[in-house]
């Protein structure tokens, strides 16, 4: 029986997550901080503190790699592609720690379908990008 790869699965895993996420992302300015944030992104100024300045670069360059968009729909995309790309983190985090693949894609499904982490994926807020650095630190 021919297996497919831990990469393999992780490119399908994003794919999906990535689908899920952006069919749920806010088309534009939402509450709380995103227009603070979308701004930033925009202008390369500093929000309110401490400013996240990582946020607000890769903000610009998903702002120069979208060009058909407006600047809300570019900074929510970058939220929307960080909280999948930390599901998928999560998937290899469970397949490091020896987990059946079955096991790893189903805990990062869950975790995708977290309360916190599906509400802070649709909009423009620094979360997504926060929870990815503390996946990583794992």
């Amino acid at each position: 029986m021919n297996r497919v790869s831990t990469l393999q699965t992780s490119c399908i895993l994003l794919i999906i997550f990535l689908s899920f996420y952006l069919y749920r992302m806010a088309p534009s300015v939402t509450v709380g901080d995103s227009g603070e944030f979308i701004a930033a992104a925009k202008t390369l100024s500093l929000p309110h503190a401490p400013s996240y300045p990582l946020f607000v670069l890769l903000g610009k360059c998903a702002g120069s790699l979208v060009p058909w968009a407006h600047a809300a729909y570019k900074v929510n995309l970058l939220s929307t592609l960080c909280g999948a790309v930390c599901c998928v983190l999560l998937f290899l985090l469970g397949r490091a720690f020896l987990l059946n693949t079955f096991v790893s894609a189903i805990l990062s499904m869950i975790f995708l379908c977290s309360g916190i982490l599906c509400e802070q994926s649709a909009v423009a807020e620094v979360f997504t990008l926060n929870t990815v650095f503390a996946v990583l630190i794992l």
